[in-house]
This record gives C-alpha cells, sequence and structure tokens, in this order.
C-alpha cells in the first residue's frame, strides 16, 4: 500500500514508521511538500494532521489543516479511491477536514484521534 503521512510531532513520526513497516510510506511534516507529493504521485491512504504549522506555505494562518485539506480535495478529484484519515486530538478541526474532503469528493474519509490509531504508542 503506498501511504503518505503529513505530521509535524516526532514522537508520532516514530510511531507511523513503526506501525506502518511492510508498506511504501513517505513522511512528511510540511504541508507543501505533501502538495508536492500529492502532485506527482498516487497514494492509496493519506494521514493528514489538522494542528500543523507551516509558516512559509501560509503565514497568515497557525493551523493550516483545512486548506491542506482544500488541496487534497482537488487531489481527490483524480484518486477518488484514495482513503483519507485525519488524526488529530483537536475534535472540530478534524470534523471540518472530514467534511471538506467528503464535500471534495472523497467516499473513504475517516478521523480519528491519533491516540486511537492502532499503532500508536506513547
Amino acid at each position: 500500500m503506498r501511504i503518505l503521512v503529513l505530521e509535524d510531532s516526532k514522537s508520532r513520526i516514530r510511531c507511523f514508521k513503526r506501525g506502518l513497516i511492510g508498506n511504501n510510506v513517505q513522511i512528511t511534516s510540511s504541508p507543501g511538500s505533501a502538495l508536492r507529493l500529492l502532485q506527482t504521485e498516487l497514494f492509496d491512504r493519506v494521514y493528514l494532521d489538522y494542528d500543523l504549522y507551516d509558516a512559509d506555505a501560509y503565514p497568515l494562518n497557525t493551523h493550516v489543516g483545512t486548506e491542506v485539506t482544500q488541496e487534497v480535495s482537488t487531489w481527490l478529484e483524480e484518486n477518488l479511491e484514495a482513503e483519507i484519515v485525519i488524526h488529530s486530538l483537536n475534535a472540530s478541526g478534524a470534523l471540518q477536514m472530514a467534511s471538506d474532503c467528503a464535500a471534495g469528493g472523497c467516499t473513504k474519509v475517516s478521523k480519528i484521534s491519533y491516540l486511537e490509531l492502532p499503532f500508536y504508542s506513547p
């Protein structure tokens, strides 16, 4: 399975690396980098975090998850079979991201606290 993970926490990145062994995984902490990957590659699953900070890509916002989701929705127009997993402790932000993905045509979108990821271990 080809998987993209957008996550800026080093400890959570370690969890993703351990939990997704055996898959073709690309992990980035930069929303800009994730968007570039989405423009050039196909993924079966994309893990998105809401509470991201990227002053270079989005200088006026502190939470860029919604902006990333809007751009992911454009990518989904060509990749409708991709599964989007929104992982965050911010329930309202994750709910908004899930809604944006669904509005963009994604039929496989879920939201989960990163603490509930099956491979999460602190």
